[in-house]
């Protein structure tokens, strides 16, 4: 509960320097066979500044979630809570729909891990989270691509996911547009990879995504994941 306390203090600080006319709300949840999950929610906001060709904003991202990994020859089992206040440029890449994007910022960190001696899984920590991302937007297809680094335990998460309009209405709800996703992620103590088919589906302002597939992870071997995310610009 305090990295949920955390987060809406610091959305308080940040909305009066953000121009709220150009934004993104962003969440979702996503859970394995084994009851791993992870959950989130996002806000980004451009800011009025305008720098040369970019286009500055800010983002603050916070998540939960719950996982197990091995370390020797012991199985522990982490609960995390973490806030993540960014700042990031944005940048369009010629005149074809292509963009490029950076954010880096403090990952404020919660966590509980269950299996370590002297309870040295317990506290809070604070960190250096970075990512890139490159997004190519059409109305009937888009493409992006992500990567990030969290200084904290060396992770590394990337995930390329590509969407197509599959079905297009014409009384106004709704268009789908189907795709696929894959992602890796990992440190020294856990790698994973995640593949799968999506569905989106616009809803009036909102963009209602839900994803599933196969997953293989260094600690249970291969399994399933389902998920869900919402979107919301303004």
């Amino acid at each position: 509960m305090a990295g949920l306390a955390s987060a809406l203090l610091a959305l308080i600080l940040l909305l009066p320097w953000a121009n709220a006319s150009a934004g993104e709300l962003f969440a979702g949840f996503r859970m394995d066979n084994e009851e791993q999950y992870f959950s989130y929610l996002g806000l980004r906001e451009g800011l009025s500044w305008r720098p040369f060709d970019f286009e500055p904003f800010v983002q603050l991202f916070a998540a939960a979630q719950s996982y197990e990994y091995d370390s020797g020859n012991r199985n522990i089992e982490a609960d995390v809570q973490s806030l993540t206040p960014s700042l990031g440029m944005t940048t369009p890449i010629g005149d074809k729909g292509w963009s490029l994007s950076a954010l880096i910022g403090p990952d404020l960190r919660w966590k509980n891990e269950d299996g370590l001696q002297n309870d040295s899984g317990r506290g809070f920590d604070v960190g250096v989270f970075v990512q890139a991302e490159t997004m190519y937007w059409q109305e009937s297809r888009n493409l992006h691509a992500m990567i990030s680094y969290a200084s904290l335990d060396d992770f590394v998460f990337g995930r390329i996911r590509g969407k197509l309009r599959a079905y297009s209405s014409q009384t106004g709800c709704c268009d789908m547009l189907v795709g696929l996703d894959v992602a890796g992620m990992g440190n020294d103590d856990f790698s994973a990879v995640q593949t799968g088919p999506l569905i989106e589906v616009p809803i009036g302002r909102f963009l209602v995504l839900a994803r599933g597939g196969y997953q293989h992870d260094s600690n249970f071997g291969s399994g399933g994941y389902g998920g869900l995310e919402l979107y919301v610009p303004f």
